[in-house]
């Protein structure tokens, strides 16, 4: 009458497990969903911001990561953190604009390279600095790349003297 017995207990089993999966997969996406409109709501927002004031803010470059990764999800704005060239006694350096300062200086992060994760800090006379149109990302795969692909930045980047050249 139909197959071996047992065979229905089988498709019983296999039909429960199929459904208890679907019932899990719609579960995990609601609660995603749920989570997604917590995050976005303005008290979400301030305790995020508190914890990256108070907490997050003493991980050492946990601002410039945290930049550099939105960055590169094409997240961050270049107002946030705008590439700049840097004059130095041996030539312009690649840094990142990262606040004005008293007295005519601007607080200026020089990444290293190849790692731009790290690097050096300086308070910069706001003459001795350049704002090129480059976006981040740019710049640090520049930086990660050791310089190459340099030539490539736009033009206008460059001071006069080295356009002329």
């Amino acid at each position: 009458m139909g197959g071996r017995p047992g065979d229905h207990r089988v498709a019983r089993e296999h039909g429960q497990r199929t459904a208890a999966t679907v019932q899990s997969v719609a579960i995990v996406a609601l609660v995603c969903f749920l989570a997604g409109l917590i995050a976005r709501s303005m008290t979400a927002q301030q305790f995020v911001r508190g914890l990256e004031n108070t907490v997050l803010s003493k991980v050492p470059a946990y601002e410039y990561l945290k930049q550099e990764s939105a960055s590169a999800l094409g997240v961050a704005t270049m107002t946030k953190q705008p590439v700049v060239l840097v004059e130095t006694n041996v030539g312009w350096r690649i840094g990142v604009q990262r606040e004005a300062a008293r007295g005519g200086f601007v607080t200026v992060f020089l990444p290293g390279a190849p790692n731009p994760h790290s690097g050096e800090v300086y308070l910069v006379p706001a003459d001795r600095i350049r704002s090129p149109e480059v976006k981040l990302v740019g710049a640090l795969n520049c930086m990660r790349r050791c310089g190459m692909g340099a030539p490539a930045l736009p033009s206008q980047c460059w001071p006069q003297r080295i356009r002329e050249e």
